[in-house]
């Protein structure tokens, strides 16, 4: 689908529908806030396990080219892209690409709002030439997400990466339609918008219109809620990489103190040593080696996941996040 037509989807179609959920959420909220939600006073503590040294070795410095099994995990790329690699995760076009592999080619299946935060929360550490920055908001703005390159998504966007509404998506299940916004998605939108803040005064405005069009300041107050059967730790974790984006370009302002409380404080059932550091708190007893994703775990634990997603530099990375944060 052109550029222009997702445009007047989202104008005529995914607009109006947003605004019918922005009406209905407080009733969602409440309902799962007396129906669902189970508050804890006291949290659980993780339960990391020794994992390969020598395999979580082999990841601590290889520029933009991932020497384990991760496509998109934030902890990597701010760790081994480097600011010289930001433009290699990027096509000629300016689409997010997963994975550039060694031989040159990229991967681009199922771009996703994940490889967006990865993008962005790499970038607070080594950061990007600002000509790669302009491109890849430019193009985002441009398709409303990034452009996905599989069997279904053959240069249209992901429902995956589709964070503006209700618009067309090739790989939906859902009669081709991606889904309704909420804090997840718009945090998705603001992260990227967020890190080309500095670029220029039409970059200000488009992130102010996005905060106040689309709910910077109404999603603070409940950027998500879960089912019982789905409590929504992979995405909790996203928003609070995307958050923490927000926090270090902007510093301690309520509409992101809020809500990164909200995910840490209110619903984490486990003490998160990713999300306590992003809140000032010095990490204490990590393993030597952990996995780059046990902030998505509901126990919040590094276990290995039998995978190869593993890392010497995950304790000195919450280390930095911690004594670096704007939010202490």
């Amino acid at each position: 689908m052109k550029a222009l037509t997702r445009w007047a989807v989202f104008l005529l179609i995914g607009l109006p529908i947003q605004l019918l959920v922005y009406a209905l959420y407080p009733l969602i909220y409440l309902a799962w806030r007396f129906l669902i939600f189970k508050p804890r006073l006291l949290k659980e503590l993780p339960s990391h396990i020794e994992l390969d040294l020598v395999l979580g070795a082999r990841t601590r410095n290889n520029g933009q080219f991932l020497d384990n099994d991760d496509d998109h995990g934030a902890f990597t790329h701010y760790n081994f892209v480097k600011a010289s690699g930001f433009e290699q995760l990027l096509d000629d076009e300016g689409n997010f690409v997963r994975r550039r592999n060694e031989d040159g080619s990229m991967n681009q299946k199922w771009v996703s709002g994940d490889v967006v935060i990865a993008f962005c929360f790499a970038n607070l550490f080594y950061k990007a030439d600002d000509s790669v920055i302009k491109k890849a908001v430019k193009n985002y703005l441009k398709h409303l997400g990034s452009r996905s390159y599989d069997d279904k998504s053959n240069g249209d966007v992901s429902n995956r990466c589709n964070n503006f509404g209700v618009n067309y998506c090739p790989d939906s299940d859902t009669a081709k339609l991606g889904q309704p916004m909420a804090g997840p998605q718009f945090y998705t939108n603001s992260a990227l918008l967020a890190t080309g803040y500095h670029l220029g005064i039409m970059y200000k405005a488009a992130f102010w219109a996005h905060w106040l069009i689309l709910g910077g300041w109404y999603w603070a107050f409940a950027p998500m809620v879960y089912s019982k059967d789905n409590g929504l730790f992979y995405v909790r974790d996203m928003s609070m990489k995307a958050l923490y984006v927000h926090a270090q370009i902007f510093g301690k302002k309520w509409w992101i103190v809020k809500p990164m409380r909200f995910i840490n404080e209110k619903i984490s059932t486990h003490k998160n040593q990713l999300f306590d550091a992003m809140m000032g708190e010095a990490p204490q007893n990590l393993p030597a080696c952990m996995h780059t994703f046990f902030s998505q775990e509901e126990n919040a634990s590094s276990t290995g996941l039998g995978d190869g997603r593993v890392s010497v530099y995950i304790p000195e990375a919450l280390s930095r996040i911690s004594k670096e944060t704007k939010l202490k």
